[in-house]
């Protein structure tokens, strides 16, 4: 038998529901927030959707929580730890708790693409704060 010394994965998917910030005692706080993940198989030439939920804890900053909305695509890099407990009416429950390393939330859009900034800047540098060189255009496209 193979014993897996590594628990570590990246997964992507859509919050559920806004993120919350739960105050534990010591001091410390969390950041809660579940997401879907979506997929889906073919069985007799019809796909079949199939969605599984991921309960995810960050520890590290509760700054990220006001981004953490309902429907913002998400993808995680950490670990992942099978949990089970009894339900209010007494059943025996599963679950997946994912907790992300220190850089392990990137917020994406919609399409699957890295979010851009839409707001301007408060202010644009003048030409004499301006790194560039007069008479040089940059012809990067970002």
């Amino acid at each position: 038998m193979v014993k897996l010394k590594s628990k570590k994965m990246e997964i992507t998917g859509r919050v559920t529901r806004d993120a919350t910030v739960n105050d534990l005692a010591g001091g410390k706080k969390v950041v809660n927030f579940n997401i879907a993940l979506n997929d889906g198989y073919y069985s007799n030439k019809k796909w079949v959707e199939q969605t599984s939920f991921v309960e995810v804890a960050y520890w590290l900053s509760t700054g990220i929580a006001k981004f953490l909305t309902k429907g913002v695509l998400v993808q995680l890099h950490g670990r992942i730890e099978p949990d089970a407990y009894i339900n209010k009416n007494g059943e025996p429950k599963g679950v997946l708790r994912f907790t992300p390393k220190a850089n392990g939330i990137r917020l994406l859009t919609s399409s699957g693409k890295p979010a851009q900034v839409t707001n301007p800047p408060a202010s644009t540098p003048s030409p004499s704060q301006s790194n560039s060189v007069p008479g040089e255009e940059d012809d990067l496209p970002f």
